[in-house]
């Protein structure tokens, strides 16, 4: 595999692992081993040699190279995996560290066994090499420790972490620049430290679960599946049983125990939310039935004086009406934004990630960002106008940026969406403003259409005696508006369908901001349906706005 030599100069050290054919003439087969060892505290063959017939060794060298390869896939997924929770959920750092502790375990595993690593990278030199073997226990054993603090802070006493701390370090400082022939004598080290590592361990979570702290039992029963492999893995490499690699599948058992502990945080979570929704409810019935007390001793106290129990009947009903306008708009603005949120939560959750799930997931923050960006500038435009940043657009390219934002909601409602804008046709106004308008009326139509309908974007451009018009109109296939609220319909918190099921609560609020962006425009926004006929959004906008 490597050179023999007679000193260390002269010899190459190697562990690739090799398999020789030949044809035997006879029934005495002679074999002769070159071996120089300059490098390593234990000289000779690592392993047994194994002789058969060539299929057979090609059988057993499948078998073991598929094994290793399965556990190298579970173990990325178990990297990638917590890698996407930490990404998401910074402030949950046991899965960064859990995804360490399994990367060093990936790192040991490729360089053990059929050593896969030194398939793939063949001019490793043998140093790299099993530094990378030795120094991964250590290193794993320090995530490990970390990764359980985090779950049981109070049962991993701290001069313990900070005493793996120390060995882990020394260890990997002595693995790193000491040469290989004296750095080799610490696997003994190794071995005595990961079996008292193992049993400390085993002793802190048996405390744990005796005391009956959160999460402990479950906790104790996957780290005890690992604790186990750890004492097998070491003692199979020290040469003292013969079993095999196992330390993967005790990571993959603490991954169930983790899955496990998450989902019942979150159903506890979600009981929680229940409970002091319950809560808030009764302390709000108690509120209210404290005013209505209150009120009529206010109006039986001042009964005789006629004029004041009218003002202070007309006070009590605008208080009512006010707690009612609350009450309604907390329920429309939660409504607007609980299904987008909802979204992205349950998609934070899932276990691989999908371009159609990070589509959903962009489509349900967009919509929650127009949404608030509607209600600010609503509320902005009532006490002033809003400052307009005109530039010369392309209004096809616009209505297909618009079109974009909406793409997987339409496509998902199997909606045939067809833009026939002018190719050459540009107009001077706000593209943000202009993008947004776009985008909630055919979002709205995506919300009111009919299975497999359509959504067509077309414009004409209009003059009078003082200017040049734009005009463009957005028809959807879907129900018509009853003709009692085509009036109202851009009116702040008007609904279109205020009565019915998914869209009870709707704010309305962005067809007001439409109408509020397009009047700062100079231009005006109105509605035309009629009954199986669809529904026609249009607006007008100058070609030139008057600064």
């Amino acid at each position: 595999a490597g050179k023999v030599g007679t000193n260390k100069k002269s010899m190459l050290a190697s562990w690739h692992r090799k398999e020789f054919y030949f044809r035997s003439n006879n029934d005495r087969i002679e074999v002769i081993l070159q071996i120089s060892n300059f490098h390593h505290r234990n000289g000779g063959a690592s392993e047994p040699i194994i002789f058969g017939k060539s299929r057979s060794l090609r059988n057993i060298k499948s078998m073991r190279t598929g094994i290793e390869y399965l556990m190298i896939g579970m173990l990325i997924i178990l990297i990638l995996y917590h890698l996407i929770l930490y990404h998401y959920r910074r402030s949950d750092k046991a899965s960064a560290y859990f995804s360490m502790a399994s990367i060093f375990i990936l790192l040991r595993l490729s360089t053990t066994g059929e050593k896969l690593l030194l398939e793939f990278a063949q001019n490793m030199s043998w140093g790299l090499a099993i530094r990378i073997e030795y120094i991964t226990l250590p290193l794993f054993a320090v995530y490990v420790i970390a990764f359980l603090k985090i779950l049981l802070p109070t049962s991993i006493p701290k001069w313990f972490h900070q005493t793996i701390h120390v060995l882990a370090g020394i260890l990997c400082f002595a693995i790193i620049f000491l040469p290989a022939n004296l750095f080799t004598y610490s696997s003994f080290i190794i071995l005595f430290g990961a079996i008292l590592f193992s049993a400390s361990i085993f002793i802190f979570l048996f405390k744990a679960t005796i005391q009956k702290k959160e999460n402990s039992a479950i906790l104790f029963a996957g780290t005890f599946v690992l604790l186990l492999t750890i004492i097998n893995d070491v003692l199979f490499y020290a040469g003292i049983i013969h079993s095999s690699f196992l330390l993967p599948f005790g990571l993959i058992s603490l991954l169930f125990t983790q899955a496990f502990i998450i989902s019942r945080n979150t159903s506890l979570a979600h009981i929680r939310v229940k409970e002091l929704s319950k809560e808030l409810e009764r302390h709000n019935d108690e509120l209210e039935e404290t005013i209505a007390m209150r009120t009529e001793e206010l109006r039986k106290r001042n009964s005789k004086i006629e004029d004041q129990a009218a003002i202070l009947d007309q006070t009590n009903r605008k208080l009512l009406e006010l707690d009612r306008f609350k009450k309604e708009m907390t329920n429309m603005m939660v409504h607007d934004l609980k299904n987008p949120l909802s979204n992205i939560i349950g998609l934070l959750q899932l276990d691989n990630t999908t371009a159609n799930t990070k589509h959903l997931a962009y489509t349900s923050g967009k919509e929650m960002q127009n949404l608030i960006q509607n209600i600010l500038d609503v509320t902005k435009y009532e006490k002033t106008q809003l400052k307009l940043q005109t530039k010369n657009i392309h209004l096809k390219k616009l209505v297909h940026a618009a079109y974009k934002q909406n793409e997987f909601l339409i496509n998902l409602n199997q909606i045939d969406f067809e833009n026939r804008v002018q190719n050459d046709l540009k107009i001077s106004a706000d593209p943000e403003l202009i993008l947004r308008i776009l985008s909630n009326i055919i979002s709205n139509a995506t919300k009111f259409k009919n299975q497999n309908g359509k959504i067509i974007v077309f414009s004409d451009t209009l003059e009078n005696d003082q200017n040049s018009f734009c005009k463009i109109s957005i028809y959807n296939s879907g129900e018509h508006i009853p003709e009692e609220n085509l009036d109202s319909i851009f009116n702040i918190y008007s609904q279109i369908y205020p009565s019915r099921g998914e869209h009870s609560y709707s704010s309305g609020i962005g067809l007001t901001f439409c109408k509020m962006a397009v009047e700062a425009h100079g231009g005006e926004i109105g509605v035309s349906s009629k009954e199986n006929e669809g529904v026609t959004f249009w607006f007008t906008l100058p070609l030139k706005i008057q600064q």
